[in-house]
Order: C-alpha cells, then sequence, then structure tokens
C-alpha cells in the first residue's frame, strides 16, 4: 500500500508539471504573437511625419 500511495503523489505531481509547462508554453505563444503585431506588422501604428502630425482645416466653399 505504501508504494502505491508514492506512486499516486508522484503521478500527481508529474501531471502538474505539464499542466504548467502546457500553460508557460500557451502564453509565450500568445505574448508571441501580440508582439509580432506590434513590432513587425505595423500597420495599427503608421510612422507620422511632417504635417501628418497635425489635423488640416476643412471648410465648405
Amino acid at each position: 500500500m505504501r508504494n502505491f500511495s508514492r506512486s499516486a503523489r508522484h503521478d500527481q505531481d508529474d501531471a502538474r508539471k505539464f499542466q504548467f509547462i502546457f500553460m508557460a508554453v500557451g502564453l509565450a505563444i500568445i505574448a508571441g504573437g501580440l508582439w509580432w503585431l506590434y513590432e513587425v506588422e505595423r500597420p495599427y501604428h503608421p510612422f507620422l511625419q511632417g504635417n501628418d502630425l497635425h489635423m488640416q482645416p476643412v471648410s465648405d466653399s
């Protein structure tokens, strides 16, 4: 009986370790995707130059 309880505890520890690894890999993939969108694919953050920084007045004639 004693070996059985140690084995069960060991299996639980392994399951927790693999669950932690799975969650860490998932979070790393999400963080990498967000970094890729922010740093590499920059259509949402264009570089503004010159008069693009100021609004131009528009009027009806």
